[in-house]
């Protein structure tokens, strides 16, 4: 299914199958995708000035591996949907709900528009229930996300002063291990 310019307001789509679906410039309000099978679909990106925007949709328990988006989510619950292996590039989160583990996600500040970047607010974004594994906020200032509150999750506050302490304490070890964490630390610093 392509979807091009146009709204999708009080629909369910409770347990679809949405595999492969491409939205360019589409409204989505008031709708639910429960359960919803919605891998690999493109669930965003601009149609010319018209940008994809969801607005009170309920993704639980949705199945989301690999979708890609360059959209707008607001008052969106993703609560024990399947995030795996997702680049959400240019989209932007405002006040929605992360429950359940997310796999090999990353948020970004600014995406991958090149035109005109729109910042990504992360503006009350709840991830206190969720479980994070491998997910990498790039250039976000995350002073009003809630992080996980689990004690499973380790957070390390001031990143770049903590990556060079550790490469230091590393300096005078030539053990393979020290070389192969030193190298990653560094690549990451």
């Amino acid at each position: 299914l392509r979807m091009l310019r146009c709204t999708i307001r009080d629909c369910r789509f409770d347990g679809a199958y949405c595999q492969d679906w491409r939205l360019w410039g589409v409204e989505v309000e008031d709708s639910s995708f429960k359960g919803a099978d919605l891998r690999s679909a493109m669930l965003g990106a601009p149609h010319g000035s018209r940008d994809t925007h969801y607005h009170r949709v309920d993704f639980s328990h949705a199945n989301m591996r690999e979708v890609s988006s360059a959209a707008e989510y607001t008052d969106c619950d993703f609560g024990h949907a399947k995030l795996a292996n997702i680049d959400f590039g240019s989209s932007r989160f405002t006040r929605c709900r992360f429950a359940g583990e997310l796999r090999e996600v990353i948020f970004w500040k600014f995406g991958h528009d090149l035109d005109e970047p729109k910042e990504n607010p992360m503006e009350h974004v709840d991830f206190s229930p969720a479980t994070l594994n491998y997910v990498e906020f790039r250039g976000l200032d995350l002073d009003r996300v809630i992080l996980p509150t689990s004690e499973e999750h380790l957070i390390v506050g001031e990143y770049r002063c903590a990556l060079q302490r550790a490469i230091a304490a590393l300096a005078g070890d030539s053990s393979n291990w020290a070389l192969m964490l030193r190298g990653g630390l560094e690549h990451d610093l």
